[in-house]
């Protein structure tokens, strides 16, 4: 059995339901392989930092999730696997990259072994002897440290013959349940998350570790409290809004998972909370929303948004515009960009003024966005 089968085989018995992929040498022969178990129902995506988030979306939330890339592609998503590294995953996450040792499909050649080790990233090296009891061992490793892991196949192995043993394929979820502390990856946890993540590593316990005091949002930093004072008429019907998992990122109103509110369920990097939101979807939690602000969206979030139309996932996008990048000190954000973005998605769009919508009006514009069964997005004006 050729290695690009043995890890179709492989990830398709032990439940691996999310597969992302970028097409790219030895990538290709493994998707297309999966493919074809899955009925042809799975998707490609156009960027890698997407297919990653979407990934980390779905074993963060209880689905095992494999990413399938070139060692070019990991680097490209090394933004949200570092955040996934510090949030941790509840179910397997596996990146499986495929390395062009030669450079024959690939426009250069590098050595990506000292990256990841250097990242910390858990690393197996694969071969096509080992391949099906790395996906084992990877997968039992991923769901023990909660940690993802990182899978290295040299391409030029991708159609050579190694080792199978039958095996039956084993049903595996495992349910979610809201966890900032662990989840919410943010500089108020940064300290706490870094230890837990050290401890991991190293395969050690982090339970005694000491949890900080979460701040309520009236008691953050003043600068942060100006900003998020304008965002309190919506999260104040927003909390009330019936939910599954609610995605931010590295923007101001991620926190808003603080009480008294509690809206915000999971954070990862700078626009990631459209594709990570997409990957809960796809493990199940049909009402998912997205929360981002107008910087986040410019930087990533627009790809997440193509991901979700190209899936047609029916996703929930909260998409705050107030001109300044407010993680980062007030940097201008090129409202006419933003607009012109949008653009194509007018149908789906609803815009409103918070300071000029009222309760109840903001009220109906949630619940409709609620009950619809299409991608909504709705573009609010800070």
């Amino acid at each position: 059995m050729t290695t690009a089968k043995i890890i179709s085989e492989t990830l398709y018995n032990l439940d691996y339901r999310i597969i992302t992929y970028v097409p790219g040498y030895g990538a290709n022969q493994t998707f297309e392989l999966l493919n074809e178990k899955f009925g042809n129902q799975l998707t490609i995506s156009y960027h890698e930092e997407i297919a990653s988030a979407v990934a980390a979306g779905a074993a963060i939330t209880g689905t095992r999730a494999a990413v399938i890339i070139k060692t070019h592609g990991l680097l490209k998503s090394m933004n949200c696997v570092i955040d996934v590294m510090t949030s941790g995953v509840n179910s397997s996450l596996l990146f499986i990259i495929f390395d062009d040792k030669t450079g024959t499909h690939s426009d250069n050649i590098f050595d990506i072994e000292p990256i990841v080790r250097g990242a910390k990233l858990p690393t197996v090296i694969a071969t096509p002897a080992n391949i099906q009891q790395v996906l084992i061992d990877s997968t039992e490793k991923s769901e023990n440290s909660e940690l993802p892991c990182v899978i290295i196949v040299d391409a030029d192995d991708i159609e050579r013959t190694g080792n199978y043993s039958e095996m039956a394929r084993k049903p595996c979820t495992k349910p979610y349940s809201r966890n900032i502390y662990k989840n919410l990856v943010t500089p108020i946890l940064a300290d706490y998350q870094h230890q837990v993540m050290q401890r991991k590593i190293d395969s050690l316990s982090y339970h005694d570790i000491p949890k900080p005091r979460l701040p309520q949002l009236s008691q953050l930093p003043l600068e942060w409290q100006r900003v998020t004072e304008d965002y309190i008429p919506f999260f104040e019907i927003f909390k009330t809004i019936k939910r599954d998992v609610t995605i931010g990122d590295t923007s101001l109103p991620t926190l808003f998972a603080l009480e008294p509110y509690s809206c915000i369920d999971i954070t990862l990097h700078m626009g990631g909370s459209i594709p990570t939101a997409i990957g809960a979807y796809l493990a199940g939690h049909t009402k998912a929303w997205a929360v981002l602000g107008d910087f986040a969206f410019l930087s990533c979030g627009i790809i997440g948004l193509q991901e979700a139309v190209n899936r047609n996932i029916p996703l929930k996008i909260v998409l705050f515009d107030n001109g300044i990048a407010g993680a980062t000190g007030g940097q201008p954000v090129n409202t006419a960009l933003l607009e012109s973005l949008l653009m194509p998605y007018k149908v789906r769009t609803t815009k409103i003024n918070l300071s000029e919508t009222s309760q109840d009006e903001l009220n109906i514009v949630l619940w409709v966005m609620a009950e619809s069964v299409k991608l909504e997005i709705l573009h609010i004006k800070v």
